[in-house]
């Protein structure tokens, strides 16, 4: 009886602060996962809006205005209203980072003739193709459980994305000026001359 009670002592003894030890640790793994889950949520939300500012900037540059530099403008400054923030280093600069070069002030944007259009049959092929628009580049935290031995948190953890909104570009008024007069020319020499640029 008197050994009985002992070793229910020493148990009881050896186990104290095991409960917890169990509930930090469950406690830590609760809000490890939550704040992945949390980040990641955020790093979808602002790829999103990412998107869209991509897609009004491509609006932008689809409009037709007087020259082609005047549509490069209205769609960088949609995406400098959009994407830089008061102190011009990214509205989100601790969640997306803009990378690569860039047109105007917007770091990782591309405006324009997308790359992937050859320059065949003719050097003009790329200016009349119907996919331009704009690119935006950017980084991401891509989020692991700090736990994890070995798991890296500096630009290795980072994932770089591109957005990109390719709505076409209306010709300017100076291209559809020159059509005209191309047009107009060869009607005066009896030819026919049919060509639709959207003018």
């Amino acid at each position: 009886m008197l050994l009985t009670k002992l070793r229910r002592e020493n148990t009881a003894s050896g186990q104290s602060g095991q409960g917890t030890i169990e509930l930090i640790l469950t406690m830590m793994a609760f809000f490890t996962i939550f704040f992945m889950f949390v980040q990641c949520a955020l790093s979808f939300a602002v790829a999103n809006y990412i998107q869209y500012a991509t897609f009004m900037a491509a609006r932008a540059f689809q409009a037709g205005y007087a020259s082609l530099g005047d549509q490069k403008a209205a769609a960088t400054s949609v995406l400098e209203a959009t994407l830089n923030g008061n102190n011009g280093g990214g509205r989100f600069g601790s969640i997306a980072v803009g990378t690569g070069g860039g047109d105007g002030d917007v770091t990782g944007s591309s405006i324009g003739p997308s790359s992937r259009v050859h320059l065949a049959p003719s050097a003009d092929a790329r200016s009349t193709a119907w996919e331009q628009g704009v690119t935006y580049s950017f980084k991401v935290k891509l989020y692991l459980a700090p736990l994890i031995p070995g798991v890296n948190q500096g630009e290795d953890s980072k994932v770089t994305l591109e957005s990109q909104s390719y709505l076409g570009r209306e010709p300017t008024e100076k291209e559809c000026e020159a059509v005209l007069l191309l047009r107009q020319n060869k009607s005066a020499q009896k030819h026919n001359f049919i060509y639709d640029n959207g003018c």
